[in-house]
């Protein structure tokens, strides 16, 4: 996938990378922030779960792996 989208692929709305890959495409500027307020259900994941995510800081970029 990673090399897909590298090489110019799209025509995605939303991607599975894995934490490794996530943290890539963020410095890569391959991945645009998320608009929360149309994931109504994200004010239901436990915050301590998401203050422990290193790899993407207040999930801007993507939603826990």
């Amino acid at each position: 996938m990673f090399a897909k989208l590298k090489a110019g692929g799209g025509g995605y709305d939303i991607t599975f990378p894995s934490v490794d890959y996530t943290s890539i495409m963020i410095k890569e500027g391959m991945l645009e922030k998320i608009t929360k307020n149309l994931i109504p259900n994200f004010k239901n994941i436990d915050p301590e779960l998401i203050a422990g995510i290193t790899y993407d800081a207040n999930c801007e970029y993507s939603v826990l792996e």
